[in-house]
């Protein structure tokens, strides 16, 4: 239970509103005059109840000094608000006030989409709230990833062209898509280059190097053994005593040019020299010759096998293969053969040059025999490995014109366009399976896999609130009918359910009058067909608020655990309508753990307050007056005294207007009409209007009354008090809504308070 109101400040003209805290009771009644803060009051506790800072924060007082504060004793809490948010909120707290109207029931003359939305969230209660919840926040949560799905599918129609979303994300992973995608390159380049391709070459194999040297080394060996010791004794020691340094084939190229008996250098006679030469002769016969000759034509046959013009074609047509070799290698499995030149002309050049060493070593000497086994199978060896290059080099070369030949066949019979395709399609599944592709796809899977899943837990959801509204609904139509029928309405609500609009459920339901059914509608509906706006009065659509309120209490919550906050119940109701609700207040009164109405009527509060019912529950009377020129408190209210004052106040309201030629607000004047009438006669007669609270069941019980009757003397006065009442009553129920007051003409308007001064003053 609410216990105190400790503070309100800067909320509205509820600036200060607490001087002293007052104790609540069981029942609590606070009246006020309109514009002293009943709106605010209740926007306070349906603050509380739902924990919306907005409701306050939005009606801080325009130039006070105070931000908004609100400080509730609740059993042993205290609930405050400050810097614009609460501590805690109190679900316990249930209002109906014009802000459960409007955002529930109605606003003017039309019912919305979302008023049925957000009444359907007020009855399902705490359960039935927490399964729509559960279905809303699903339905948001779809909303959100579908539009994440439409954006990631945008940037995939992006990539996947010409293939549909669908089947972009079918593409299987291949690990061997390179590789494929690579020999589908093949088979394009292939296409494309057909025509070259048919006219291009195939590599040439190498000629192995033709040298035979198996001889050398027998020939190195010789000595000439058919010329005397005594000739090669002689020519030796001549060379050595003589010729230090010159070999013996110098000494046979100078016998070569001895043509006379003169020396061809300088003239002399040779006969003094002529044993010698003749030494010479026999030592350089023709053995010696051909010897020499056949070592001469050795060191030739090394020298062409082994040239430098033969490496350098060569390296020629190693070169031309390797051109080929780059040209092919793009369309063949096999690589281009390699062979290294410089390496082969190395030991080329090497086994060439120790050959030629050794034959030049014999040349000079022929005479001398030389060991050379160990130099010649060194240039074998390197002569093997020259080989064993040009045999390697040669086979890959044919490995690789075998392959050409399949290219060749290959590229007379292949479709470039379906190569070109393929090869696409390929590249589109590698880039599938790639970033930033790849983390596209798999977000687009991740979101589609999730809608999916909420969908299902959606529906799920969805099925279980239906049941339990469906349930709960069947118990509400026979609770607000009961209502209704409590109130005297004339019509009740039938075929209420549910339904959904843009995924979200609204609670439907008709009027039925008579056996005519009437639809909700909009007020667009209005101009061609009965519907809400033009078929219920203000009275009937606020009684219709409250019986939906009221029934919620009943039958979803524990009205005994709940504090319930009714701000204006009789507002725009009748007579009859006002004794209905007097008693569905005491009713609701006994069952409710609290109860807080809050009223600009005095005497409905004073009725209320003073019935036996309300005073067994202990009821405390409070009041929002005037402090200042502009603001409130909340005090302590003697309800005696403000049903004189009223009185007094509309009975002075017409004084100023009619004999004192004040200017007073015209509504004020044609609203204090009525009050300041039935206020006067039940002055005036006291008990004899029991039960007659409206200016209408008076003129009515002085219209039936009967010989001795006090009312009788104001018999003469009816026809006065219908003009009056008919009048006024025009002007009461919500006259600013039509803009009837706009209309009212000044000149009547004083006639009738003038009329109703006369009636007051017994004239």
């Amino acid at each position: 239970m609410i216990k105190k109101v400790l503070m309100i400040r800067g909320v509205g003209v509820l600036h200060d509103a607490i001087e002293k805290p007052v104790q609540f009771s069981r029942v609590n009644i606070i009246y006020g005059e309109n514009g002293r803060g009943k709106s605010t009051k209740s926007a306070i506790f349906a603050s509380l109840c739902s924990g919306l800072s907005g409701i306050i924060a939005g009606r801080k007082t325009s130039g006070g000094k105070h931000t908004p504060q609100v400080a509730v004793l609740i059993e042993n809490d205290v609930y405050e608000f400050k810097e614009g948010a609460w501590n805690s909120p109190n679900p316990s707290i249930c209002v109906f006030d014009s802000a459960f109207v409007d955002d529930n029931v109605y606003s003017g003359l039309d019912i919305s989409s979302d008023h049925r939305r957000n009444l359907l969230d007020f009855a399902l209660g705490e359960k039935g709230i927490d399964l729509k919840k559960k279905v809303d926040a699903l339905t948001q949560e779809i909303a959100i990833v579908t539009s994440e799905i439409r954006t990631q599918e945008a940037k995939l129609r992006g990539l996947c062209q010409p293939l549909s979303v669908e089947n972009y994300l079918s593409l299987e992973n291949d690990n061997e898509i390179d590789k494929n995608i690579e020999e589908a390159e093949k088979i394009v380049g292939i296409a494309n280059g057909a025509k070259e391709i048919s006219e291009k070459e195939k590599l040439s194999e190498i000629l192995m190097i033709d040298l035979d040297i198996s001889g050398l080394g027998t020939l190195l060996s010789k000595s000439l053994i058919e010329i005397s010791e005594e000739v090669k004794r002689k020519v030796s020691e001549h060379i050595e005593t003589h010729l230090e340094h010159i070999n013996e084939k110098w000494v046979k190229e100078g016998l070569d040019l001895v043509k006379t008996n003169h020396c061809p250098f300088c003239g002399q006679s040779l006969d003094f020299a002529r044993p010698l030469i003749e030494t010479y002769s026999i030592y350089f016969d023709q053995t010696y010759s051909n010897y020499v000759e056949e070592l001469f034509k050795f060191q030739q046959n090394i020298q062409g096998k082994l040239s430098d013009s033969e490496l350098t074609k060569l390296s020629q047509k190693v070169g031309k293969n390797a051109t080929l070799g780059e040209f092919w290698k793009r369309l063949v499995d096999v690589p281009p053969p390699t062979f290294s030149i410089d390496l082969i002309s190395e030991k080329t050049k090497s086994a060439r040059a120790k050959l030629s060493a050794l034959i030049n070593q014999k040349i000079i000497n022929p005479m001398t025999a030389i060991n050379a086994q160990k130099e010649l199978e060194a240039v074998v060896g390197l002569l093997q490995e020259v080989e064993r290059n040009f045999h390697e080099y040669n086979e890959n070369v044919e490995l690789l014109n075998t392959e050409i030949e399949n290219v060749k066949s290959q590229a007379k019979n292949i479709d470039l366009i379906a190569s070109k395709k393929k090869v696409a399609e390929l590249r589109r599944q590698k880039e599938r399976y790639e970033n930033p592709n790849k983390g596209d796809c798999d977000t687009y899977v991740a979101l589609a896999k999730k809608k999916k899943e909420l969908e299902e837990d959606k529906a799920n959801a969805r099925t279980e609130m239906e049941i339990f509204t469906e349930d709960l609904l069947k118990k509400y139509e026979v609770t607000i009918n009961n209502f209704l029928e409590t109130f005297g309405a004339g019509f009740r609500i039938v075929d209420i359910g549910t339904s959904n609009e843009k995924g979200l459920p609204r609670v439907n339901y008709k009027i039925q009058i008579g056996n005519q059914k009437i639809s909700l509608g909009s007020q667009e509906q209005a101009g061609t067909q009965p519907v809400f706006a033009n078929t219920l009065s203000e009275s009937d659509k606020r009684t219709l608020a409250l019986s939906f309120f009221l029934a919620t209490l009943s039958v979803d919550r524990k009205l005994s655990e709940q504090i319930v906050i009714i701000d204006d119940p009789v507002c725009s109701f009748d007579q009859s309508r006002r004794r209905s609700t007097h008693k569905v207040l005491r009713s609701l009164a006994e069952k409710a753990k609290q109860l807080v109405i809050l009223s600009h009527d005095a005497l409905f509060v004073q009725s209320l307050a003073e019935h036996n019912e309300i005073q067994k529950l202990g009821v405390t009377i409070l009041e929002l007056r005037r402090s200042g020129p502009e603001y409130s408190v909340l005090d302590i209210c003697d309800i005696e005294e403000r049903v004189e004052s009223e009185y007094k106040s509309n009975y002075r309201t017409l004084v100023k207007y009619v004999d004192e030629g004040e200017v007073v607000d015209k509504k004020k004047v044609v609203h204090a009409i009525r009050p300041m009438l039935e206020a006067n006669l039940r002055h005036r007669f006291q008990d004899s209007f029991k039960g007659a609270y409206s200016l209408g069941k008076m003129i009515e019980a002085i219209r039936t009354s009967v010989s001795n009757n006090p009312l009788e003397v104001m018999k003469p006065k009816l026809a006065e008090l219908d003009d009056i009442n008919e009048f006024a009553t025009e002007f009461v129920h919500d006259s600013e809504a039509d803009g009837s007051l706009q209309q009212l003409d000044g000149t009547e308007l004083k006639s009738f308070a003038k009329r109703a001064l006369a009636v007051a003053r017994g004239i």
